[in-house]
């Protein structure tokens, strides 16, 4: 039997369990942070996690169920007449069936919902894409150990930064977005890369890519920047590829699948609306900057910066060539976060971020309007105890100011190495802080963690409660928010109607659904161009009387936008009864690309689309509001 004294001596000798390692790992983040932020962080978290979802989450774990149904070869092809489109390789789905098979056969078992999945269904995959965050934390500390070995408190920050992200706080808990899966496979190469063993890094970046192409964009700097010989840039780039390549040829023989395929590839190589000239410009800086790092002889010492730095300015150039969607944003912070080690003030930067951010939501709103929005709400957990919005955020956050908000965002995609060089810049004229003053204050932690709570969660929550009189001082159109909607043609708004043009007349003839019409609004695109002119709307009966009218200044319009008519009172009884909407141009060129959204389906056989008379066979994208009692 062994003694007291034995069983001390094993205890300390013996490894301590998971836990402790990531107890060890997170508890002086909280010391570096305060417990006030933590604790911040913590709720801004769990209320986003239950208050809020997306359509995306529902796509993708609806579009995995297929696999839990046995439709492993022919998946692409199943899911298309439901879902469309599914715009990801396997792996994704992969996951995400073996993820949700629990709560699945739970809930609805061996029934295939679509996108509206349930509450719990919600909350279960956003909570597996919690875990995924919380392992990439992990991750990140080790990371920063091999970037700052002897830095502890350096260490601390950059992790903590990591943590604290607003961008983080959005994609992972209000989102929910995936990304952050592919992610920690690229941390994990990231990891092994900077340790040396490079069939680790290559592999773990292979598993990378078959959750997201842009996996490569931070593979091939880290490739050229370390691996120097043809035979190792060729082996590490085919095994990078291969799982990819693998489930390629598995799903080649699906006709859907290579939609999907053409369809990514299209959607990433899109410009965000900038010229080819300076889209060719940055290709150029790319293709250069990777062959300066493949000719660059190695520099132990200075490995890990310049690989955080090429990666970041990878991400970056990539973000201001591409038409980017918000989630991708995820990808941009462990790397940014990252750098802040090699800044002598990051406090500065993080304020800067935390002011990027309100940029960021600004814009979302807007691009993404009624998606981006209450309409989280309505996905989440709480969507049954929830009444109508009041207003919606991009009534807050005006479009008007978003040409230069995303100006804000284009630096932003550069700004790490801007970061940089204004330091470099104050360093030569010895106005630079001493190296031991390289620390965040708490206020700024405690800012970093309430931005998402102060510019995203109550502003939402503002907007449900608001009464209506005074939403309507920041828009007109707030009384049809309330009211019961009634779509005619569906959410879809694929096909275009017009261009129109002044001197031209659209209109559309309805028979209403219900009594008490009290308002009508219909989906307008303008190509992500600038408009100018206006559109002049009125409702009016089968008498003639004019019911509601509206004069647009489409140069505040934004694309994919509904643009409401209130009626001057409700139609008491309106139901069954043919009402005609008419839309005409002032002041538009004759090259403008506004127009009408619509669908090719004639979704009310009583009602017609016209336009400058001539039938067009199918109805604009109406929705018919109805007062409620």
């Amino acid at each position: 039997m062994k003694d007291e004294t034995q069983s001390t001596v094993d205890a300390v000798d013996s490894p301590p369990s998971w836990w402790r390692r990531v107890w060890r790992d997170l508890q002086p983040l909280i010391s570096t942070t305060s417990v006030p932020v933590a604790v911040l962080f913590l709720v801004s978290m769990a209320f986003s996690f239950v208050a809020f979802g997306h359509r995306d989450v529902g796509h993708t774990a609806g579009s995995s169920y297929a696999y839990l149904f046995g439709h492993w070869t022919d998946f692409y092809t199943y899911n298309q007449p439901t879902f469309e489109r599914n715009d990801y390789f396997p792996s994704i789905y992969v996951v995400f069936a073996l993820w949700m098979a629990p709560v699945k056969l739970l809930v609805s078992p061996g029934i295939q919902n679509g996108v509206n999945i349930s509450s719990w269904e919600m909350l279960w995959a956003k909570f597996g894409v919690m875990l995924v965050f919380g392992a990439t934390v992990l991750v990140m500390v080790r990371i920063a150990r091999e970037l700052f070995p002897a830095r502890q408190q350096t260490q601390r920050m950059v992790v903590a930064a990591y943590l604290l992200s607003p961008f983080a706080a959005f994609t992972v808990g209000v989102f929910g977005r995936y990304d952050i899966i592919a992610i920690l496979f690229m941390l994990l190469g990231l990891l092994h890369f900077l340790r040396g063993n490079k069939w680790r890094f290559a592999f773990f970046f292979a598993i990378a890519v078959s959750f997201t192409y842009f996996a490569l964009v931070l593979f091939a700097p880290l490739l050229l920047l370390r691996y120097k010989r043809l035979r190792d840039l060729v082996l590490l780039s085919l095994t990078a590829l291969s799982i990819a390549a693998l489930e390629g040829a598995a799903y080649w023989s699906n006709p859907p699948f290579h939609t999907t395929v053409s369809f990514l590839a299209q959607q990433y190589l899109k410009g965000n609306g900038q010229q080819g000239s300076l889209q060719s410009v940055i290709l150029i800086l790319i293709l250069v900057g990777l062959f300066l790092l493949w000719r660059l002889p190695l520099d132990p010492s200075a490995l890990g910066a310049t690989a955080v730095f090429a990666g970041a300015l990878a991400y970056g150039f990539m973000f201001v060539a591409v038409k980017w969607n918000l989630a991708w944003f995820a990808l941009l912070v462990p790397l940014f976060a990252l750098t802040l080690g090699y800044l002598r003030r990051p406090g500065r930067f993080l304020l800067w971020e935390s002011g990027v951010f309100v940029a960021y939501i600004w814009v979302a709103v807007n691009r993404w309007s009624h998606n981006i929005d209450m309409e989280m709400l309505r996905r989440g957990s709480l969507r049954s105890l929830l009444g109508p919005p009041h207003l919606f955020l991009s009534d807050l956050y005006r479009w008007a100011a978003t040409p230069w908000l995303n100006v804000v965002l284009t630096v932003f995609f550069l700004s790490p190495v801007l970061f940089w060089l204004l330091e470099r810049a104050e360093a030569t004229r010895a106005v630079a802080p001493p190296e031991d003053t390289r620390t965040v204050g708490r206020g700024i932690w405690a800012l970093r963690a309430a931005t998402p709570l102060l510019f995203w969660s109550v502003p939402v929550i503002a907007a449900l409660v608001m009464p209506v009189s005074a939403a309507t001082m920041f828009t007109p159109q707030a009384p049809a928010y309330v009211m019961e909607q009634r779509p005619m043609c569906g959410p879809e708004h694929k096909l275009p109607y017009g261009q129109l043009r002044d001197g031209e007349t659209a209109q559309q003839t309805f028979v209403a659904q219900a009594a008490r019409l009290g308002a009508v609004s219909v989906m307008v695109g303008t190509w992500g161009h600038q408009m100018s002119g206006r559109l002049l709307i009125d409702v009016k009966d089968a008498a003639g009387t004019t019911l509601g009218t509206r004069d647009v200044d489409l140069t505040r319009v934004p694309d994919n936008s509904a643009l409401y008519v209130i009626l001057d009172s409700p139609a008491a009884d309106s139901s069954g009864a043919t009402y005609t909407v008419t839309f005409r141009t002032a002041g538009v060129p004759a090259t403008s690309s506004f127009s009408l959204w619509g669908s090719s389906d004639d979704c009310d056989p009583h009602g017609t689309l016209t336009l400058d008379g001539a039938a067009q066979g199918g109805d604009a994208n109406l929705t018919e509001y109805y007062a409620r009692r």
